[in-house]
Formats: C-alpha cells, sequence, structure tokens
C-alpha cells in the first residue's frame, strides 16, 4: 500500500478554530483540516505555508508541531503532520472547498469529519480548553525583562526629542510578541513599537508596552516597566505591570482583585482634598500644556499636592496600592494603560475618558482616574472646565 504524506493547519482564532467542507471526489461533503501533500524538497511546515496559500489565498504563521497522524484508508496509508497555526493576513477565500467553518471545542464534533482528521479531534479539545493564567504572562514578562539591559543599547527619537525608542523596547517587544503569540495561537496584537496592530476579527488581543517610560530607561531612572494587557471580547481580561529596576510586579484578572508580589490591592479612601495627582503637561504635544497647567492649576489648589514618576502604567498601579489619589493626561495610548487601569479598577479604583465612559483599548484618549467614583467626578469636571472637547 502506498503511502501519502500531508500537512495540516489548526488554523486557530481565540477559542474557535478553522475547519473546511470538502467539495469534491470520493469524499465529498466530508470536513477535513485545510493542508495537502509536501512536495519534494519541501519541510512540513514550508508545505504548509504554500498548500494554505493556494487553498484560501492566505498568510499563516505555523506556531507549533501537534502530531502526527498515522491512518490506513482504503487505498493507501496517511501520514498526516499536524501543526496549530494563527492567520497572518488575507481573508480565508475557499478557492478549494465548498464550505468553512469556525468550530468551538463545543461544536467540534457538529460536522461529519475524514476518518484521520477525526483522530486529532481530542487533541484539538485540549488545545481549545487550555486556560491561560496570569502566571504564565508573569513568567513571560519576567523573562524578557532580561532584554531591559543596563548598558549598551542603542537610543533613537520618533520624530521628536521627546518620543524615544531603544534597542530594549525593539527586543522586548519582539521576545513577548512571539512567546505570547504561542501561549494563545490566533490572538492579535496592539503594540508600542513599528505600529505592530493586528486587532480586527480577533476575540484575544494582546496589548504591549514594551518598556513604559523609555526616557527614564535610557536614563537609568527605575521608573520604567513593561506593561501587558489581555483584552478578551473588547474587555481587559487580564494585566501585568512588571518594573525590574524597581523590583515589583503588579498584576489582575477580570473579577478576581489586584496584586502585587502576592499583596491585595486595595485603593486609599482619602478624600479629594487629601489626595496627590499624578500628572504631565502632555510631552509629545506641547502646544497643549498651556491647557494642561490650567487644569493641573484647578486640581492642584483642591487636593494635597502633585508627583510625576514618567511611566503612566507605573502610577496607576501606585494609585492601586494607595500611594495617590488622582490621575489626569491629555493623551495617552492604549498600552500606556490597558494593563494598569485593569489593575486599577480590580483594586476599587475608577477609570475613565473625557465622556465619563471607560477609555477606548484601540485608540488615544484623555485619562482620567481616581480611587473612588466622586474623585472621578470632580477631576473630570475640573478638566471640563477648560475644554470643550479633547483636541485630537
Amino acid at each position: 500500500m502506498k503511502t501519502i504524506e500531508v500537512v495540516a493547519a489548526i488554523i486557530r482564532k481565540g477559542d474557535k478554530i478553522f475547519a473546511t467542507q470538502r467539495g469534491y471526489g470520493e469524499w465529498k461533503d466530508w470536513w477535513e483540516l485545510p493542508g495537502g501533500k509536501i512536495e519534494e524538497g519541501e519541510s512540513p511546515r514550508e508545505a504548509l505555508v504554500r498548500e494554505i496559500r493556494e487553498e484560501l489565498s492566505a498568510e499563516i504563521g505555523v506556531d507549533k508541531f501537534l502530531c502526527t497522524i498515522e491512518w490506513d484508508y482504503p487505498k493507501f496509508h496517511l501520514t498526516m503532520h499536524c501543526f496549530m497555526c494563527s492567520l497572518l493576513s488575507g481573508g480565508l477565500h475557499l478557492n478549494e472547498h465548498e464550505a468553512a467553518r469556525w468550530l468551538s471545542a463545543d461544536t467540534l464534533r457538529s460536522v461529519r469529519w475524514l476518518p484521520a482528521d477525526d483522530q486529532l479531534l481530542p487533541l484539538i479539545e485540549k488545545e481549545l480548553k487550555k486556560e491561560i493564567t496570569v502566571d504564565q504572562i508573569i513568567a513571560i514578562v519576567q523573562e524578557a525583562s532580561a532584554r531591559m539591559v543596563r548598558s549598551g543599547f542603542e537610543v533613537h527619537d520618533k520624530g521628536t526629542r521627546e518620543n524615544l525608542v531603544t534597542s530594549s523596547d525593539l527586543a522586548v517587544q519582539d521576545f513577548l510578541t512571539e512567546r505570547l503569540r504561542d501561549l494563545l495561537p490566533g490572538s492579535g496584537f496592539l503594540c508600542e513599537e513599528e505600529d505592530l496592530r493586528d486587532i480586527a476579527g480577533h476575540e484575544y488581543v494582546w496589548i504591549i508596552d514594551p518598556i513604559d517610560g523609555t526616557a527614564n530607561y535610557s536614563r537609568g531612572n527605575e521608573n520604567c516597566c513593561i506593561s501587558v494587557a489581555l483584552i478578551r471580547g473588547g474587555e481587559p481580561y487580564m494585566g501585568v505591570v512588571y518594573s525590574p529596576w524597581r523590583g515589583e510586579c503588579w498584576w489582575a484578572e477580570k473579577g478576581r482583585g489586584a496584586f502585587c508580589d502576592g499583596k491585595t490591592l486595595q485603593v486609599s479612601r482619602r478624600p479629594y482634598e487629601e489626595g496627590l495627582l499624578f500628572t504631565a503637561l502632555s510631552t509629545y504635544h506641547k502646544e497643549w500644556a498651556r491647557c494642561c497647567s490650567d487644569i493641573i492649576y484647578d486640581i492642584y489648589m483642591d487636593c494635597n499636592d502633585v508627583r510625576r514618576t514618567g511611566s503612566a502604567a507605573v502610577e496607576l498601579c501606585l494609585m492601586a496600592e494607595g500611594f495617590a489619589e488622582l490621575y489626569f493626561e491629555m493623551r495617552l495610548m492604549p498600552w500606556d494603560y490597558a494593563a494598569a487601569s485593569l489593575i486599577l479598577t480590580e483594586a476599587g479604583g475608577t477609570v475613565c475618558g473625557f465622556d465619563g465612559a471607560f477609555p477606548s483599548l484601540y485608540q488615544p484618549s484623555l485619562l482620567v482616574a481616581a480611587n473612588t467614583k466622586e474623585n472621578a467626578a470632580r477631576l473630570l469636571a475640573a478638566v471640563k472646565k477648560h475644554l470643550d472637547q479633547i483636541p485630537y
């Protein structure tokens, strides 16, 4: 009996995998994983990339080898190498198949699979039901921090002298995207460096600031950190902020509280008048500094004092610990606050944008935060005395 050697792609998007229905031949209308024969001189991974390009007009990332299935069909023996994959680009156009579906662990057996493919279902179910834990994210983030070297890194600006990027930023981001993609195949990414934005159609999205407080980092100041948030269904689900030079790791999971190195976090109950304000003068848009100054002056006259560390993520986490009560910045990017905002809200704090709702996770936002809803409302009112609308 002849042997046919093929590859199969288990293309994952969040908690679902992509299945296709045959439109031809003896097994017409049966369901299978996309893929095909390995050509002479190809590795299995190379064959898989080519096959998916031909079958579905899509580009995939081959994330990890899952198993090899050996199966005897009536006329040949099949050796099928199976890989977990993620969709990089393309619309999954059906060039050869008659139908396709995204199937979850609960619907995986709702179609009639080819016999060889059917042998894979228990392993696929196990993959889809794997629970991601905050501890796994923390371990990856802490491993990435080894790339935040103390010296020997390059520093460049991104168009202005205030907006810096270092070779360490890029090294940390590359490491995180690779490891987090392996942890959750099919997830999307929104990252600060290199305009990495792959969010459309993803149930899960990682929002990453490889080094928040790059100016501090470039000068050896300890107030810098790695910030990683996992977004599920458009809402913060898990968040980790790790400051290796401060020796602190803050984290939270939605509905389960916020923590720092094993200690449960709780915002302070201090009133507005006793509050400390974290803020900044819109470093990247100095044309707004006058307006920011007026807002800060009004808040300062009613609260206790002002503080600034140079890292939004660190400051929001310090608020979660009860070290400050008020926060205002004219414009932040999602990676500045995605993880830390979850940590603060899980510690009992409040975070909002100019409209009073939780700020966008995919666009820049004015950010107001406080230890209580009452203090946040008062802070936002002070901002709106000087702004009819945000200036961007």
